[in-house]
């Protein structure tokens, strides 16, 4: 029975520094990147566009804040847990092998529980050490960025819209959006009815008729 729980305990003690012992922590953060934006010309309306929607950011020349997401490195100082108990384990591994009596009945069993603990432990600090030599050398840095697209575009009246399309966060800091001058639109007068076209002038509607009176009178 105690070989058993001693085999179980070692098992259990391996597992948890297999699975808890390496790789550098990491907690998700926001930030923010400072977009400078101008506008030619000077006053144009500027619009957002992200997966939220469209929102107004103003008119340029302007400053807009846009949001993004990052994983950053974390030392803790419970992180050394795993490390201690690699060592208790290789410790208590060469202890029960040192400790074995061949005359005890049971020195199969302690030799197994021994070289289960002996392996744990250098195994567990094959795995915990550069983990945690990795986690206390990325404290404070980005470890992974999550991109997002947004559209900016300006509207001005008279002039063309114009947009851009950023991936951010981005390496431009500074935008510059330039609107082309509409056309001005040609009025075109509408073509006469066919009717308009066939009706004589009002002046000319009489004559006929003062004709036809002096070839009557004659």
């Amino acid at each position: 029975m105690k070989h058993s729980v001693g085999i179980v305990s070692a098992s259990i003690l391996l597992i948890t520094l297999l699975f808890n012992g390496c790789g550098a922590k990491s907690y998700r953060v926001k930030h923010a990147q400072q977009l400078h934006i101008e506008t030619q010309p000077e006053g144009a309306s500027v619009w957002l566009t992200d997966e939220t929607g469209r929102h107004a950011a103003g008119t340029g020349p302007t400053e807009l804040k846009v949001d993004f997401e990052a994983d950053v490195g974390i030392y803790s100082r419970k992180q050394m847990i795993f490390p201690s108990l690699s060592i208790v384990a290789a410790l208590g591994g060469v202890v029960s092998m040192a400790m074995l009596d061949s005359d005890r009945q049971d020195q199969h069993g302690t030799f197994a529980v021994g070289t289960m603990l002996l392996l744990g432990g250098i195994i567990g600090l094959a795995i915990s050490l550069p983990g945690l030599w990795k986690s206390k050398k990325q404290e404070g840095q980005i470890l992974k960025t999550y991109y997002h697209n947004i559209t900016i575009d300006a509207q001005a009246e008279g002039y063309a819209p114009t947009s851009i399309d950023l991936r951010i966060p981005s390496q431009q800091n500074k935008l510059e959006l330039r609107l082309v001058p509409q056309p001005p639109q040609k009025t075109e007068s509408p073509d006469p009815s066919p009717q308009e076209q066939t009706l004589p002038p009002p002046g000319d509607q009489n004559e006929p008729q003062q004709d036809q009176e002096k070839t009557v009178s004659e």
